[in-house]
């Protein structure tokens, strides 16, 4: 039986991690300096980001981890 914690799982922690603390920073030095602009800016690319990241690892993950029998 594999493990429940692949790789490919790590990884993707690991990157939702990093983006959600980038995303985190950008938010509130974007909302300091009232930016308005820039706050809406990093809500578009954070969102576009974590979609490319839930879909580059989740393809990844399924190449790795086939369910045939549901």
């Amino acid at each position: 039986m594999k493990s429940i914690l692949t790789t490919n799982l790590i990884k993707y922690t690991l990157t939702t991690l990093v983006l959600a603390i980038i995303f985190r920073v950008g938010l509130s030095a974007s909302i300091a300096h009232k930016m308005m602009i820039a706050v809406i800016a990093c809500a578009i690319v954070y969102a576009i980001l974590m979609w490319f990241n839930g879909s580059y690892f989740g393809k990844k993950e399924y190449e790795y981890l086939p369910i045939f029998d549901i």
